[in-house]
């Protein structure tokens, strides 16, 4: 009581107010205890109309894409007009132009788009492969380079209505590097925003990137141009990693000759200690001389496997006390290829995968688990000729690297893979007398909507 005597007639409530208050809440605890709590609401289903997208990346001198689905309603759309709609069946390639298209499915199918770009010549020579991404808040990339020899532009694609802005953050191979420019980058709805990382950043040696969405989301690659001078040594796209964790799968490493470059970011705040394995044709062992390596806090760091692979096709297993991510770079002569840590498959992978002739391509299976794996894999041409055809085991801690015949366009499919398989496929030959080399991986599995989980607040009365 404050001691303020109530005006005649006057309810004196501000007294009495916090004792119905806690009264209130004592009923409230009291009926909490006896009627179960309600369920939250179900998410709400958009029926069979709902469509998941994809943004398919491109070059300035066009691309082709090829789809792989496993059931009907895969269809493609310019970026900036998602309803105009044009179904494309598996097995189909499509021509791209200079600006990036969007590939949707109904939900619960499996699709995939794979983007194919070749030249012979220019800044562009070699061979190209991405896959065909879905729009997130945050992505990793790692084996990136900028300096007077490298270019990397960051491909930035807004598939929603609504801008999405952008920070980026840089691993170098000291530590983290300042960014001036990378932050608040703003991408229009339904637009693509290309971010060149020359004026952002240069370091001496691989860095990784953190891209993270402070409002909306993007779908990401990183397009990198190597030189020697004025002289092309390739291009490729740098696809993201998979998202930083204690044991990183890069599921191929290209054979063959050239340099092959692992590169691991850690975006933690102490040094990871990181043991490398290489997954043979029979069992892992580790890469003589980089058997363990130390990454320090929030750096990037290089290590050449050249000798310790002497051009075989392998998968690596890389486990470290902290989260990382890694790839691998490889070259050729005159061409580079990244392949990045991967995500397990998450069921059927059906690709459509389109190559310049006289291009080969090989198919590597990864199972870094503890168990032996039953994997089957079969190619063909699109009028269904047989290029590839295998079933079987794949050891734990093993790779299985499967060649295919020859085709202008493969239509592969991967089936009955278990929980923590990762499979890639290598494409290498010449592209004039250029001697090229790409890789992409395969994710697999149904288009899943993204759900809502609501949770009832007390505080809001509900």
């Amino acid at each position: 009581m404050t001691g303020r005597t109530p005006t005649r007639g006057a309810a004196p409530t501000r007294s009495w107010t916090p004792l119905w208050a806690a009264a209130g809440s004592a009923v409230a605890l009291t009926l909490a205890a006896f009627v179960p709590a309600m369920p939250a609401p179900a998410p709400v289903d958009a029926g069979a109309e709902a469509r998941i997208s994809r943004a398919c990346f491109t070059t300035d001198a066009g691309a082709q894409l090829g789809v792989g689905s496993d059931a009907a309603g895969v269809a493609q759309a310019p970026l900036a007009a998602p309803t105009s709609l044009s179904e494309v069946g598996s097995g189909t390639v499509v021509p791209l132009a200079k600006e990036p298209v969007r590939l949707s499915a109904p939900r619960g199918v499996a699709f995939s788009g794979v983007v194919a770009a070749s030249a012979a010549t220019g800044a562009d020579q070699g061979l190209a492969l991405v896959t065909c991404a879905p729009a997130r808040s945050e992505h990793w990339f790692t084996g990136v380079r900028s300096d007077p020899n490298a270019t990397a532009d960051l491909v930035l694609v807004n598939l929603d209505a609504a801008e999405a802005a952008v920070n980026v953050e840089v691993l170098g191979p000291d530590g983290p590097l300042a960014a001036p420019g990378a932050r608040g980058v703003v991408v229009a709805g339904q637009s693509q925003r290309l971010l060149p990382l020359g004026p952002v950043v240069t370091a001496a040696g691989p860095i990784s990137l953190h891209v993270t969405a402070s409002a909306g989301r993007v779908a990401a690659v990183v397009r990198q141009r190597l030189f020697n001078g004025t002289t092309p040594l390739g291009a490729d796209w740098v696809p993201a990693t998979a998202a930083p964790a204690a044991e990183v799968v890069v599921p191929t490493v290209p054979g063959g000759a050239g340099a092959r470059t692992l590169v691991v970011g850690n975006p933690g705040d102490r040094t990871a200690q990181v043991d490398v394995q290489v997954l043979g044709p029979e069992v892992a062992y580790a890469p003589v001389g980089v058997e363990r390596v130390d990454i320090p806090p929030g750096a990037t760091r290089a290590f050449e496997l050249d000798k310790a692979l002497a051009g075989k096709a392998v998968a690596l297993r890389l486990r470290a006390t902290r989260e990382i991510v890694a790839a691998v770079e490889a070259r050729t002569a005159g061409d580079v290829a990244f392949a990045p840590g991967a995500v397990p498959l998450a069921g059927p992978a059906p690709a459509t995968i389109p190559l310049p002739a006289g291009v080969g391509l090989a198919v590597t299976v990864a199972n870094p688990g503890d168990a032996p794996a039953a994997v089957e894999v079969t190619a063909t041409d699109p009028a269904g000729q047989s290029l590839l055809t295998w079933s079987g085991q794949v050891a734990p801690g093993a790779a299985q690297v499967l060649e295919a015949a020859g085709a202008a366009v493969t239509v592969l499919r991967v089936t009955g893979a278990p929980a923590g398989v990762r499979v890639a496929v290598a494409a290498a030959g010449n592209v004039g007398t250029v001697p090229g080399l790409a890789v992409v991986a395969l994710e697999g599995g149904a288009a899943a909507a993204p759900t809502v989980t609501v949770r009832p607040d007390p505080r809001a009365g509900g």
